[in-house]
């Protein structure tokens, strides 16, 4: 057999690899999409992106202090194909499958085509990646367009085309206004522009980047009174910690802790977690050795240093900022480094990327045997199913996020079901002895400070729960 025809074979070989990969990178996705409930964090973006809203409304963000970008996406999606409970999740699972193609040719661009397809064979079962391509939420395509982004970043280093430049303006602008994690990959591009016209100065290139830069940071522009309230709030639910901890607790919950997803950021530092971690680490410090200061070395570190140390620096000074779910733009990169290692050993047959595959393998089969998730959409279905013993009075209250449960409301087709919180409960137009039911999730109606003063009133009688969520039934007392 020729040569020719030889690199013919393998480069459809490694095409039907990438091919397969993302076959079974899809399955694993949209298999049993919708089998859980949403919880509160998606259900907030599906509050705020209801297709009746108006899009001003949807841009400029509530409560939660994240970029609108995700929230545009899912409005314009549900005024397109309708207000359905799938299609949140959908966007999230195409976003993950694609995000297999997509590292394969970062991979090939930054280091050779076989760590890009290495990485797209870590990439397909690593745990995290697959949980949040099931989750109406921005994660997933905020690791999609880091890596996009990245990829025309390393395009444009090689020929300025206009073409290139556009597409990665449109990409990255997506990126940082799809949660302010994403803005640590456009940093690192623009120190990595510095470094690099340091070591050699072009006045038209120092003009190519000013204005490409300045186009995407002026798509901030309009969220800048946003930006300084969400910078001012002071304390949130995510926890200070100090950095080792966190990242060996980030590593646990990228490859598979069985409570890497729980609400409020309870996670347990694994054994694999600490094994990914040392393997990720011998495998960067081979990368420093071999590649020196190669522009791949300085931008995969530039990543790192932004996401898991400057992001700690700005917490310490503002508020905590730095979780597992929110350091998920690094987790290519830190793929990329782990498939560039175990390509570099040259151990016979792949025998180490298939041994990786297998331990990611019977981590989700652990992760799925162990998740456990808040349902809102059962405790909402046993709610439909209780009547009310009471004629011109109010039965059913909810503990809590209005707006949340309203959600499922319309998408279990629960018109005549009322939506109020217990807190504005009338005790006035019950007598001593009548019976309320308070629908929750996540957080319990006596743990509520807004509960705290009606609760007096109220004396628990019966239960009915599920994950998370249920009914309580309280008697109410004068």
């Amino acid at each position: 057999m020729t040569n020719k025809k030889m690199h013919s074979l393998y480069i459809n070989s490694q095409k039907s690899c990438l091919l397969a990969l993302i076959i079974v990178g899809a399955l694993l996705r949209f298999w049993d999409i919708t089998g859980n409930s949403y919880w509160i964090d998606e259900l907030y973006s599906a509050a705020r992106a209801m297709p009746e809203k108006n899009i001003i409304d949807v841009y400029y963000w509530g409560p939660e202090p994240h970029p609108p970008a995700h929230y545009i996406l899912l409005w314009a999606s549900y005024n397109i194909f309708g207000y359905h409970e799938i299609l949140g999740k959908l966007i999230s699972a195409i976003a993950g499958t694609l995000c297999i193609p997509a590292i394969y040719y970062l991979g090939k661009t930054m280091f050779s085509k076989e760590v890009g397809l290495y990485s797209a064979c870590l990439l397909t079962f690593t745990p995290a990646l697959i949980y949040y391509s099931q989750e109406a939420r921005s994660y997933e395509l905020m690791v999609l367009f880091s890596i996009l982004s990245s990829y025309f970043f390393f395009l444009l280093q090689e020929k300025k085309k206009i073409i290139l430049a556009i597409i990665y303006i449109g990409v990255t602008i997506f990126l940082i206004n799809l949660h302010f994690f994403g803005i640590w990959i456009f940093a690192a591009q623009i120190l990595f522009v510095v470094i690099y016209l340091t070591k050699s100065f072009k006045k038209e290139e120092l003009l190519f980047y000013f204005l490409t830069f300045g186009i995407i940071a002026s798509s901030y522009i309009p969220l800048l009174s946003q930006v300084a309230q969400a910078a001012s709030k002071g304390d949130t639910w995510i926890q200070s910690v100090e950095i080792t901890t966190y990242i060996l607790e980030a590593f646990s919950a990228y490859f598979g802790n069985e409570n890497m997803f729980r609400s409020y950021q309870v996670v347990e530092i694994t054994l694999l977690g600490i094994s990914l971690f040392l393997l990720f680490t011998l495998s960067f410090v081979k990368l420093a050795i071999n590649k020196k200061l190669s522009p791949t070395f300085i931008y995969i570190s530039l990543v790192f240093f932004f996401v898991f140390v400057a992001s700690l620096l700005m917490g310490a000074y503002l508020a905590p900022m730095f979780n597992n779910r929110n350091s998920l733009p690094a987790l290519p990169f830190i793929i990329l480094v782990i498939a560039w290692g175990i390509h570099s050993i040259k151990i016979k047959k792949d025998y180490g990327l298939f041994f990786l595959i297998a331990v990611l393998i019977i981590s989700n089969i652990n992760f799925y045997n162990n998740f456990e998730r808040e349902d809102w959409r059962g405790a909402m279905q046993k709610a439909s199913t209780i009547k009310s013993p009471y004629s011109n009075k109010k039965h059913i209250f909810v503990s809590a996020w209005e707006g949340e449960w309203q959600v499922y409301k319309k998408w279990l087709g629960l018109d005549d079901m009322p939506i109020i919180g217990v807190k504005d409960l009338q005790i006035d137009s019950y007598e001593e002895g009548d019976v309320v039911w308070v629908l929750w999730a996540t957080i319990k109606p006596e743990d509520m400070d807004n509960n705290k003063l009606i609760m007096t009133n109220l004396i628990q009688m019966e239960t009915q729960e599920t994950n998370r969520a249920g009914l309580i039934q309280y008697k109410i007392s004068k």
